[in-house]
C-alpha cells in the first residue's frame, strides 16, 4: 500500500478521526458503517471535479456547485453522481495531503510550503474545507437513509474554534530583517506601478527606506496578551532556540538568544499562553536536532513543550512530523501555504496523521488557515478587501464547525508595520460569533 493508495482500512480512519467533532457515539458510527457508499476507487490522479449534491443536502454545496473531489474518486469523472462517488476515498486523499506526497515524489523533494510549486490544482482546492464538508455530507445522507432528521441521529454541530498563534521571529530589527522585507517591498512597488498606481508604488518605497533606517525593539509581548485578554482570549508563542550554524542561517535564522527572551517566556507562562518551539531553518526531518534544539527551549519552562512550528513552514509530508514525534513533540500546526491563505489539506480539525500507513498515535497536528503576510506581503489590496477575504475562511471554519490555528507574528503588532489592526478585527469578529452563541 503507497502513501497514496486507499483501501478499505482508510474507511475506519476517516470514520475515527470524525467522531470527536460529528459522530462521537458508536451508534452514530454504525450509522455511516451502513450507508452505500460507492466503493470503487481509481489511481490518484491530483485532479478535480465538482460532485452536485442531492435536494436534501444542497445546502452543503459550495456556492451552489456542489463538493470538490478528485475525479479517482468517481465511477464517472466526465459526469459525476454523488451516488457513484467513494466519498471514503475523497476525503481520506484531502486529509492525508496526496496531492502533495504526489507532487514531493514527483520533484524528489518537499514543496515546503509555497503552493505555486505545486504541479496541478484548482482555483477552489484552498478555499473550502472540503474534508469537513464530506463529512458532514455523510452525516447527512445517513440520517436521511434511516428516515430520520439529522438532529435526532446526530449532536449539534460544533460552532468551529480558532487556536490563536504568534511566531516569535524578531525582538529588534536586524539586517537579515531589513533585506528580507526589502524583497517583498521591492515586490509590492513594481505591483503597484504595474496597476499604475503610482502613488501607492512610492509611498512603499518611502516607507521601505523608512524601515531601514530606523532602529527598533519589538517588545510588544504584554500589548498582544492584553490585547486577547480583553477579548476572552489566550495564545500560543512559538520560540526560536537560537542554535544558527551557517550563513544561510545567518540570513533565515531570526537571531536572538533564549537569555534574551527569558524574561518575556516567564511573563507569558505566568499569563497562561501556551509556549511552542519554532525550529531552526535547517531542522524540519531530523530527530536528534529537534531533540537537541526543543531540550534548549525546555530549559527555560516550567514543563517541557510540546507544540511546534516549522520556521518558514519547511516542511515534508514524508519526514517532519515523524522527526518531531521522535522528539517527544506532540502537536504541529505546520499545515499552512507561505504564499496564500486557505485550508492546505482540505480539512479544519485537529488530526493524527499517517506515518506508512499507521496511525501516528499521540501526535496530532492542526492546520493553519490565516497568516498576517497573506494580506500585506503578498497583496496590495486595502484592508477592507483584506478582512472580506480574510472573513470568508473564518466563515467556513464556523460552517463546518471546524477548527484552525491562526498565525500573526509578534513583530508585526507594531505602528511601523501596522498589521495589528487587521488582527483586532479578526479578534473581534470572532468574538462577536462566540458571544452570540453563549
Amino acid at each position: 500500500m503507497t502513501a497514496l493508495g486507499f483501501s478499505e482500512k482508510y474507511k475506519d480512519y476517516i470514520r475515527d478521526v470524525g467522531a470527536r467533532l460529528y459522530w462521537p457515539e458508536p451508534s452514530q458510527q454504525e450509522l455511516l458503517n451502513s450507508l452505500p457508499v460507492y466503493n470503487g476507487s481509481h489511481d490518484y490522479t491530483a485532479d478535480w471535479v465538482y460532485v452536485a449534491l442531492p435536494e436534501w443536502a444542497v445546502d452543503l454545496s459550495a456556492d451552489g456547485k456542489g463538493i470538490l473531489v478528485d475525479i479517482s474518486a468517481c465511477k464517472n469523472a466526465s459526469n459525476p453522481d454523488w451516488r457513484e462517488t467513494n466519498w471514503w476515498a475523497a476525503a481520506f486523499h484531502y486529509l492525508n495531503g496526496s496531492a502533495e506526497r504526489q507532487a514531493e515524489i514527483a520533484l524528489g523533494k518537499p514543496l515546503h510550503s509555497y503552493s505555486f510549486r505545486m504541479p496541478n490544482s484548482h482555483a477552489d482546492l484552498y478555499e473550502y474545507a472540503w474534508f469537513n464538508r464530506i463529512l458532514l455530507f455523510l452525516r447527512r445522507w445517513a440520517a436521511h437513509e434511516n428516515g430520520i432528521s439529522e438532529e435526532q441521529a446526530f449532536p449539534v454541530k460544533p460552532d468551529g474554534t480558532f487556536l490563536l498563534t504568534h511566531d516569535v521571529d524578531y525582538i529588534k530589527k536586524t539586517l537579515p530583517l531589513i533585506i528580507k522585507k526589502s524583497v517583498f517591498d521591492v515586490m509590492r512597488f513594481f505591483k503597484s506601478l504595474a496597476s499604475l498606481k503610482i502613488g501607492e508604488a512610492f509611498q512603499t518605497a518611502f516607507k521601505a527606506i523608512q524601515f531601514a533606517l530606523t532602529p527598533r525593539r519589538y517588545n510588544l509581548f504584554s500589548h498582544i496578551v492584553e490585547l486577547e485578554k480583553s477579548a476572552g482570549y489566550t495564545s500560543v508563542f512559538n520560540f526560536y532556540p537560537g542554535r544558527s550554524v551557517s550563513k544561510k542561517s545567518w540570513l533565515l535564522d531570526p537571531s536572538y538568544s533564549l537569555e534574551d527572551v527569558a524574561g518575556a517566556i516567564a511573563y507569558l507562562e505566568e499569563e497562561g499562553c501556551e509556549i511552542g518551539l519554532h525550529p531552526t531553518y535547517g531542522c524540519w526531518e531530523n530527530g536528534k536536532l529537534y531533540n537537541e534544539q526543543k531540550a534548549l527551549l525546555d530549559k527555560y519552562l516550567k514543563t517541557p513543550t510540546e507544540s511546534v512550528r516549522q520556521h518558514w513552514l519547511r516542511f515534508s509530508w514524508q519526514s517532519t512530523w515523524e522527526a518531531q514525534r521522535l522528539a517527544d513533540l506532540k502537536r504541529d500546526t505546520t499545515l499552512l501555504w507561505n504564499d496564500r491563505p486557505g485550508f492546505r489539506n482540505s480539512t479544519a480539525l485537529w488530526f493524527s496523521p499517517l506515518d506508512d500507513g499507521e496511525v501516528m498515535d499521540g501526535f496530532q497536528a492542526l492546520p493553519t488557515a490565516i497568516m498576517d503576510s497573506h494580506f500585506f506581503d503578498y497583496t496590495t489590496a486595502d484592508e477592507q478587501t483584506q478582512f472580506a477575504r480574510l472573513k470568508h475562511y473564518l466563515d467556513e471554519v464556523r460552517f463546518v464547525g471546524g477548527e484552525i490555528a491562526i498565525v500573526w507574528h509578534h513583530r508585526v503588532f507594531h505602528p511601523e508595520t501596522g498589521w495589528g489592526g487587521l488582527y483586532e478585527k479578526l479578534l473581534n469578529y470572532i468574538k462577536l460569533a462566540d458571544d452570540e452563541k453563549r
